[in-house]
């Protein structure tokens, strides 16, 4: 496809070079990769790349997920994607359902104020380390809301990219996280997301 983000909604089927089925499904997320990879996901954790493997669009297929990738096929975490780049056939993320609890509701909040912004990745450390959300921006006025909020809390939140957080034709990934001092608490996350709740409902009237 000439735009990779069409692959999403639609029914694809992988195959290894082999001609042999590897998985199947409803493509609801991808990652794109530094030498024109694509890896297509049906479940948001297992992300098959077409480097070696071959994907064909279907009408309709049935979920065929397995809980690990064949032991023919190369597979790795995708916080190592920067160190692996073009090697891995297929990369393990972490999906909504595994998200740390402590900051779930945060989460939960931020998906809401608005269809342009949406996370991508988030963690806490389980409550014991300082948190981080990333975010994918679907607009430039979007960005520039979540840019004017930011401002307020005069460097205590930091907003960051970095080589696994790459961007797409239409949308950019990126970070935010406390800037040193922990808030394990959440009372810095949990004034940002009033503050920008607020600049997108004051925008909306």
């Amino acid at each position: 496809m000439t735009n990779p983000e069409a692959y999403i909604g639609k029914y694809i089927q992988v195959f290894d070079k082999n001609n042999a089925l590897i998985a199947a499904g409803l493509c609801t997320s991808l990652k794109p990769n530094y030498k024109n990879i694509l890896y297509v996901s049906f479940d948001d954790k297992w992300f098959y790349g077409n480097k070696n493997l071959i994907f064909k669009e279907v009408e309709y297929t049935d979920s065929i997920i397995p809980n690990e990738p064949p032991e023919c096929l190369i597979w790795d975490y995708w916080r190592n994607h920067p160190n692996r780049q073009t090697e891995v056939d297929v990369y393990r993320d972490f999906s909504y359902d595994e998200i740390d609890e402590p900051i779930r509701a945060y989460v939960d909040q931020l998906n809401q104020i608005t269809d342009e912004i949406q996370t991508c990745d988030s963690c806490c450390g389980h409550g014991i380390s300082n948190w981080f959300i990333s975010f994918r921006f679907k607009s430039i006025s979007s960005l520039s809301k979540f840019l004017k909020v930011l401002a307020t809390f005069q460097d205590q939140l930091v907003l960051v990219s970095n080589s696994t957080h790459l961007q797409f034709d239409s949308q950019v990934m990126l970070q935010l996280k406390p800037s040193e001092s922990l808030d394990q608490n959440f009372v810095l996350l949990e004034k940002f997301i009033k503050r920008l709740t607020r600049e997108f409902e004051f925008n909306r009237k």
